[in-house]
């Protein structure tokens, strides 16, 4: 499939499948059939496998040039990175019931840690990591890849946040909020746990950037 051609499928394959999970009536039941974590696990899964396909297409496509590079922005997604890095890993490490995470700790709002200061970590580091880079790339396969997530991670917290006030209530969310409001600073930081694992994985994709994407962020900025 020359071109664009297989770009656009994968795009279309990878968004169709968040719209069809999106469903209520779909959720509910992949949810009753296994359970929720295990629904989690094995979504999480499918979307990174079509999340690796819709870039390997794009490294595929024709470059085709919509803005000059800015010299600048390598710089900026490596120094960016490892604050994405952290946010993705609150998702495992942290309970957090506002936003998608795999933990199921019991929530204490007086220690919230991260989702105290950021309610949806996961959406938060995909919408930096999206935009960083759009600006980088600069050309039209680019967009393609990383225009509809940017979009995705921007509408991810309203869609999580209605899921959130079902499953617990809208009240019981208010009052976690403002608990949270009043919590000191320090009790609203990043665990430790969470940290390390995010500098893992921060150091093990820039280390694996360039053998799985052919392009070597610490040589970009060198």
């Amino acid at each position: 499939m020359g071109g664009f051609g297989e770009l656009v499928l994968a795009l279309g394959v990878f968004l169709g499948s968040h719209a069809v999970a999106g469903m209520p009536g779909v959720r509910a039941r992949l949810v009753g059939a296994g359970g929720e974590r295990a629904y989690l696990i094995l979504y999480s899964a499918l979307s990174l496998g079509l999340l690796g396909w819709l870039i390997s297409a794009a490294q595929r496509a024709p470059y085709l040039e919509l803005w000059p590079p800015q010299p600048w922005a390598p710089h900026l997604l490596v120094a960016g990175m490892p604050v994405v890095a952290i946010l993705w890993t609150a998702t495992l490490t942290e309970a957090n019931p506002f936003s998608l995470s795999v933990n199921r700790r019991a929530f204490d709002p007086n220690r919230p840690g991260l989702p105290g200061l950021v309610r949806h970590p996961l959406f938060v580091g995909f919408a930096l990591w999206a935009a960083g880079h759009v600006v980088a790339n600069g050309d039209l396969a680019g967009l393609l890849l990383f225009g509809p997530m940017l979009i995705l991670s921007l509408l991810g917290p309203l869609v999580a946040r209605r899921k959130a006030a079902r499953r617990h209530g809208a009240e019981r969310l208010a009052q976690w909020d403002r608990a949270m409001a009043a919590a000191p600073l320090s009790r609203k930081l990043p665990g430790v746990r969470t940290v390390l694992y995010g500098l893992l994985l921060y150091f093990a994709l820039l280390g694996l950037h360039g053998p799985l994407f052919g392009i070597d962020p610490t040589a970009l900025v060198g």
